[in-house]
C-alpha cells in the first residue's frame, strides 16, 4: 500500500515500485494499492506485468490542495490540511481499504501487508487492513514523522505525532528503514520494539563505466548539475557556487526541477556565474542529463535531523557513475558513505570543495564505482527475507 506509486514522477513513487517488481522477480506474487493522477505524472513508460496494481482515483479535493496557486491561497490550502490527521491524504482511507479488502477477498490471499509512508496515512489504513485480516504488517518509512522538521508547525505537533507514531508503528511486525541514524532515532522512540530493519535505497547496474572512457580535456567547460527540490533554500548549495566562483571554473550550474525562487536568488548573488533553472524532467530525461554532468550535487540541511537523511537522489547519481558532491555537515551519515566507499566529497568547506574539483580536472575525471553494499540488489535482498520470515505469522491480539 503506496500512496505514490508509477507513473507519478515523484521519488517517493520509486521506492515502492523497486520493492514489488524485486520481489515479482523473485517470484513473489504481489498486488499494489495506490493513488493515480498525482498531478506529477510522466512520460516514462512503466511495467506493470507480473503486478496486480490497483490504482485509485483521487478525490477532487486532493488534487486541489496538491495545485499552486498564490501565497494566499497556498496559506489557505494549508489550513484545510490541518484539518486532517496525520495528513490529509487519510481521506481517500475508505477507497484504499475497501480496494484491499477486494484482494483479501480474491483465492490468493495475501500472505503480508507492506505500506510505506510518507504519507504517514499510509500506515494507519495498512495496519487496519492488517488486523482486520490476521496478517503481519510491515512498515517502510522514507522519512522519519514525528521527529521530522519539514512537517509544518512541528514544534505545536510534536508530543501528539510521536504518541500517535509509536501507538501505530508498535503494532508493526517489522519496521524499514533507509540508513542507521534513522534507524537509532525511531529506536529510541518505540523501544522496546522487535525489529527495526535498515533497507536502503540502493543503485542499480552502473550505465557509465568507471575509469579511462570517462576521461576528458583538462579545459573543457564544466557542467554542475542538481536534480530535484531544494526544499524553498533550506538545503543550501551556496558553498558549492562560491568554491567555483573562487576557482574561477569555466562551468555551467543546473537545476532541474528545484523552486525557481530558489535558484533566482542564487543568480542574483552569483551574476558571474552561468546558473540556470529547468523544469521538472520525466525520469528517463533525467537519466540522461546526470549522464552528461561532470560533477552531480546533492544539499542538506544544517540541522541535526539532517544527520540521518539519505535521500533517492544519492543512489540515483551513483548509478550514472559521475563523482558526487554532497553540500552537508561532515558528521552526516551521507558523508561517511562517500567518504568509505570514495564516491566524492562531502562538506562544507569552500576550499575542500574547490579543491576537489581542482584534482578531478588534473586525474582527467576519473569515474566512481558503485560498491556492493550499496546496490538495490544487496538491499532488497533484506527486504524479501524479512517478509519469508513473516509469511502466514498471525500478529499479536
Amino acid at each position: 500500500m503506496s500512496y505514490w506509486f508509477p507513473p507519478a514522477n515523484v521519488i517517493g513513487a520509486l521506492r515502492p515500485y523497486k520493492m514489488v517488481k524485486y520481489l515479482a522477480h523473485n517470484g513473489f506474487e504481489v498486488s499494489v494499492v495506490c493513488c493515480s493522477e498525482s498531478g506529477f505524472d510522466s512520460q516514462d513508460v512503466v511495467d506493470f506485468s507480473s503486478l496486480n496494481v490497483m490504482q485509485i482515483r483521487r478525490p477532487w479535493f486532493l488534487r486541489y490542495l496538491e495545485s499552486g496557486g498564490s501565497a494566499l491561497h497556498r496559506i489557505f490550502k494549508f489550513s484545510l490540511k490541518s484539518c486532517f490527521y496525520p495528513d490529509e491524504h487519510i481521506i481517500v482511507r475508505g477507497k484504499l481499504m475497501k480496494a484491499a479488502n477486494e484482494i483479501f477477498a480474491s483465492n490468493n490471499s495475501p500472505d503480508v501487508v507492506v505500506s510505506s509512508a510518507w504519507p504517514f496515512s499510509m500506515h494507519t489504513i495498512a495496519r487496519q487492513v492488517a488486523i482486520t485480516h490476521g496478517v503481519p504488517w510491515v512498515a517502510d518509512n522514507r522519512d522519519l514523522w514525528a521527529e521530522n522538521p519539514y512537517r509544518r508547525f512541528r514544534m505545536l505537533t510534536k508530543y501528539f505525532d510521536a504518541k500517535y507514531e509509536r501507538h501505530i508503528l508498535t503494532s508493526a511486525h517489522a519496521c524499514l528503514v533507509i540508513g542507521d541514524v534513522m534507524r537509532e532515532s525511531l529506536a529510541r522512540s518505540l523501544s522496546p520494539y522487535k525489529e527495526i530493519l535498515v533497507v536502503r535505497n540502493g543503485a542499480d547496474s552502473l550505465e557509465v563505466a568507471p575509469g579511462n572512457e570517462s576521461r576528458r580535456p583538462a579545459d573543457a567547460k564544466l557542467n554542475f548539475t542538481y536534480t530535484g527540490k531544494l526544499y524553498k533554500g533550506y538545503r543550501d548549495c551556496t558553498p558549492l557556487l562560491n568554491a567555483i566562483r573562487d576557482g574561477g571554473f569555466d562551468a555551467d550550474i543546473d537545476f532541474y526541477g528545484s523552486e525557481i525562487d530558489a535558484i533566482e536568488k542564487y543568480r542574483k548573488a552569483f551574476p558571474d556565474l552561468n546558473v540556470t533553472w529547468h523544469d521538472k524532467q520525466a525520469r528517463s530525461r533525467v537519466r540522461e542529463i546526470q549522464k552528461g554532468a561532470d560533477f552531480l550535487f546533492m544539499a542538506l540541511g544544517a540541522g541535526p535531523f539532517e544527520k540521518g537523511i539519505l535521500t533517492g537522489k544519492f543512489y540515483e547519481y551513483l548509478e550514472v557513475g559521475k563523482p558526487i558532491i554532497a553540500i552537508c555537515n561532515e558528521d552526516t551519515e551521507l558523508a561517511g558513505l562517500i567518504a568509505k566507499f570514495n564516491l566524492g566529497i562531502a562538506t562544507r568547506s569552500v576550499t575542500r570543495l574547490r579543491e576537489f574539483i581542482e584534482l578531478h580536472i588534473e586525474q582527467g575525471f576519473p569515474g566512481v564505482r558503485l560498491p556492493d553494499t550499496l546496490t538495490r540488489e544487496y538491499q532488497l535482498s533484506k527486504f524479501r527475507d524479512c517478509l519469508l520470515k513473516l509469511q502466514r505469522t498471525a500478529p499479536e491480539s
